[in-house]
């Protein structure tokens, strides 16, 4: 079998080639919320995407800041980045996902940040085949992942698209 290569045609495909490709993967949105608060000697900075498609987590991006002019130690709160209360924003219920996940059990060395250093990473919200829609995650949810604080965070608001 032979394959002619027509190079007029291949450059005009491009173009939708590519889209088909990106149009078929998870989206999350460029537009970002931000909150900073403080717990202690750390400074926490939450930062989390107005808007989803459908997929497994929503990405929550968190950054700890040691803020003293001395050495913070805590335990890793990555250790279990999984939150699953997401609430549907109408109604208030915590919805059901549709996978199973759980975290490990194995406990990690404590994080020591020097003065000035930063520790980051992200908290993922499972949403697995949530239906388009409002969702919310409590203050509380994420507080307990953040352990205490000085100063409460909003709820953290969404769209699944």
């Amino acid at each position: 079998m032979h394959f002619r290569h027509n190079r007029g045609m291949s450059k005009s495909m491009w173009p939708l080639l590519l889209l088909s490709l990106t149009a078929c993967g998870s989206k999350v949105s460029i537009e970002a919320v931000t909150q900073t608060l403080r717990a202690g000697d750390l400074e926490i900075t939450v930062t989390s995407p107005k808007w989803v498609t459908p997929q497994e987590f929503y990405p929550l991006k968190v950054s700890y800041a040691n803020k003293s002019d001395r050495a913070v130690e805590f335990s890793d709160p990555f250790h279990c980045p999984l939150i699953w209360n997401v609430e549907d924003e109408t109604s208030g219920k915590v919805l059901e996902p549709k996978s199973n996940h759980a975290c490990r059990t194995d406990m990690p060395p404590n994080k020591v940040l020097g003065p000035g250093e930063n520790y980051s990473g992200e908290f993922k919200a499972i949403i697995s085949k949530y239906p388009k829609g409002q969702y919310r995650i409590a203050p509380q949810q994420l507080q307990m992942q953040l352990h205490s604080s000085q100063r409460a965070l909003q709820p953290i608001q969404f769209q699944i698209r």
